[in-house]
């Protein structure tokens, strides 16, 4: 982790992944499990301990795509360059 900016296009260095890709990606993940644990635990009238679950399950997922993310880009050196 040597540069911060690029000497040829005077971008901003970034080494793996960004805040907003580790805060976004996961998120997808996150609500399809949610929503799919909603339906197979039939949240009908009251939802008691079936939303804590789903919700759980959820907050689980996000955290395991977060990792991936982060492995995903582990070895990636990007430029930005704002206009």
């Amino acid at each position: 982790m040597g540069a911060h900016v690029c000497k040829g296009c005077q971008g901003t260095v970034i080494y793996g992944a960004t805040r907003q890709e580790l805060n976004n990606y996961p998120l997808l993940p996150a609500l399809v499990a949610f929503f799919l644990m909603t339906f197979f635990l039939g949240l009908g009238g009251s939802h008691g301990w079936r939303g804590g679950a789903a919700f759980a399950v959820a907050v689980i997922v996000y955290i395991i795509a977060r990792g991936y993310v982060r492995q995903w880009r582990a070895g990636m050196i990007r430029t930005f360059r704002r206009m």
